[in-house]
C-alpha cells in the first residue's frame, strides 16, 4: 500500500490533464518530500525525532501527502463538495476532511453543513496543499499546535466590499471525534472536540490581508495506560501520603475540558516582496494540557521563477509552574514500579505529547527557496535550525543532546480533471 501511495504521490504531479466532465469538477494535490535531522543523543536506544518522524536517517513520511477533491454544482446556489487526504505521518492512513454542502442565499452570503475547514489559521483551509505556500512544511511551532484544522460543523459567513477591499466574516458550531497518539510513548487516544463555537474574520485584498480568529469549546480524552497508571500512583499513593492535594486527583484526565484558540496575522505580497506572520495563543483549563504563545515571521523576495525566503519561528509553553511537585513527591515517583521519572519529567513529557504532535519550548530559524518549474508544480528546499529550551524537548519526542539541523527538500503540486 505505501509503495503504491508514494509511486502515486510522484506520478500524479508529473502531469497535468484538464477534461470538461459535465459539472463535476475533480481536482487534487501532492507532495514527495524527505527529511533528515544530524540530531545527537546521549541514550543511543533513544532517538529524538522532531514532530514523531524526522531523525537522522532520511524520511519520507513526514512531508509526503496526496489528496483528492470533487465538487460538484448542483445548481447556481447549491454546490456540495469531499475531500479524502492520506499523509504519510499518519501510515497513509485515508481520511475525509471535507464532505460538505454549501448553498449561497446570496451573492454575499451563504451556509455549510457537514465536515469542513475551520480558519483557526491563514493556512488551515490549505493545511495540506503545499502549492499555495513557499514552505515545504507549514512552521510547526504554530501549525502543530492545532492538531485537526477540520470540523463537523454548521457554519455561515458573508462578505462586503469597503474602499476596493473585502472583508469576510463567518462563524461556525461544531465537533469533532479523531484518533491520536502521544509522541513521547505511541500511544493511541480519542480525541473528542465538543461545542466548538468559532468566529473567524479577514480584511483586505491580493496585496496586504489581516486575518484574525477565536474558537473555544470542550475537549475529551479517552482513558490510555499511561494516563491511567500516573492517575492511579497520584490518587494511591501521593495524595494519601499528603505529598499532594486532594484536589489534584485524577490529575491527567482531561473531561470536558474548556479549551480555546485565538490568533492574529498577515499576509504580504506585493511586486517581489512577499512577507507573513502569525501569533497563535491556545488556553485550557486543564492543568496537564499547556497554555501555549507561539508564532512565527516569514520574509522572502520573487527572482523570475525563484522563491528564497526566511522565517523565524517561536513556541512557549506559559504555564510550566502547573506541572512542578515537590521534591517528595518527585522521589517517591522515582522509586515508583513503572514511572521510572520523577513525577515533574512523567507529567511534562504527556503534557508535551498531547495533540499529537508534542508541544514544548524551541526557537527555529528556516532558510528555504521555491522554484516555480510549471505554474502547477514546484520544487522546494530548506534548512532549519532548531533549538529547544533547556528545560524541554521543543516538538522532539525526547530532548536533544544540542541544537539540531534539519534539511528537506521535495517536489509538489496540483492537478485537475
Amino acid at each position: 500500500m505505501k509503495k503504491w501511495v508514494v509511486t502515486g504521490l510522484f506520478t500524479a504531479i508529473s502531469f497535468t490533464q484538464t477534461v470538461a466532465h459535465a459539472d463535476w469538477q475533480w481536482s487534487g494535490f501532492a507532495t514527495a518530500a524527505g527529511a533528515a535531522s544530524n540530531v545527537k543523543f546521549l541514550n543511543p536506544n533513544v532517538e529524538p525525532l522532531y514532530v514523531e518522524k524526522i531523525g537522522k536517517q532520511i524520511t519520507l513520511e513526514n512531508d509526503s501527502v496526496l489528496g483528492f477533491q470533487v465538487d460538484k454544482m448542483m445548481d447556481d446556489d447549491f454546490s456540495i463538495t469531499g475531500r479524502i487526504v492520506a499523509e504519510g505521518r499518519n501510515d497513509w492512513r485515508v481520511k475525509a476532511t471535507r464532505a460538505y454542502f454549501e448553498y449561497h442565499a446570496a451573492d454575499n452570503w451563504f451556509w455549510r453543513a457537514g465536515r469542513m475547514p475551520i480558519d483557526y489559521l491563514i493556512y488551515s483551509a490549505k493545511v495540506n496543499e503545499t502549492h499555495a505556500y513557499s514552505w515545504i512544511a507549514l512552521p510547526e511551532s504554530v501549525y502543530h499546535v492545532i492538531p485537526f484544522h477540520y470540523e463537523d460543523a454548521i457554519s455561515t459567513g458573508a462578505k462586503f466590499e469597503f474602499f476596493d477591499r473585502v472583508l469576510n466574516i463567518s462563524g461556525a458550531y461544531g465537533s469533532l471525534t479523531e484518533e491520536t497518539e502521544t509522541p513521547v510513548t505511541n500511544i493511541e487516544l480519542k480525541y473528542k472536540l465538543r461545542q466548538v463555537a468559532s468566529l473567524m474574520a479577514s480584511f483586505g485584498d491580493e496585496i496586504f490581508k489581516v486575518h484574525a480568529s477565536y474558537h473555544v469549546g470542550r475537549l475529551t480524552w479517552a482513558p490510555n495506560a499511561q494516563n491511567v497508571m500516573v492517575n492511579n500512583f497520584i490518587n494511591n499513593t501521593l495524595v494519601p501520603q499528603g505529598f499532594m492535594g486532594l484536589d489534584q486527583q485524577n490529575y491527567l484526565t482531561v473531561d470536558n475540558a474548556r479549551m480555546s484558540y485565538s490568533s492574529i496575522g498577515y499576509t504580504f505580497d506585493w511586486k517581489r516582496m512577499i512577507s507573513g506572520a502569525e501569533f497563535l495563543r491556545r488556553k485550557s483549563s486543564s492543568a496537564i494540557i499547556p497554555d501555549i504563545n507561539a508564532w512565527y515571521v516569514m520574509l522572502g523576495c520573487r527572482y523570475h521563477e525563484l522563491i528564497p525566503y526566511v522565517t523565524f519561528a517561536r513556541q512557549r509553553i506559559m504555564d510550566n509552574d502547573t506541572r512542578r511537585f515537590s521534591g517528595l513527591a518527585n522521589t517517591a515517583a522515582m522509586a515508583a514500579n513503572g514511572l521510572g521519572n520523577t513525577l515533574d519529567r512523567t507529567v511534562q513529557n504527556i503534557a508535551e505529547g498531547i495533540d499529537g504532535p508534542a508541544a514544548g519550548d524551541q526557537t527555529s530559524i528556516t532558510v528555504g527557496v521555491r522554484w516555480n518549474i510549471t505554474k502547477l508544480i514546484s520544487i522546494k528546499g530548506s534548512y532549519q535550525h532548531i533549538h529547544p529550551d533547556r528545560y524541554g524537548s521543543g516538538l522532539f519526542n525526547v530532548h536533544p543532546h544540542r541544537s539540531v539541523n534539519i534539511w528537506r527538500a521535495g517536489i509538489d503540486g496540483e492537478f485537475f480533471a
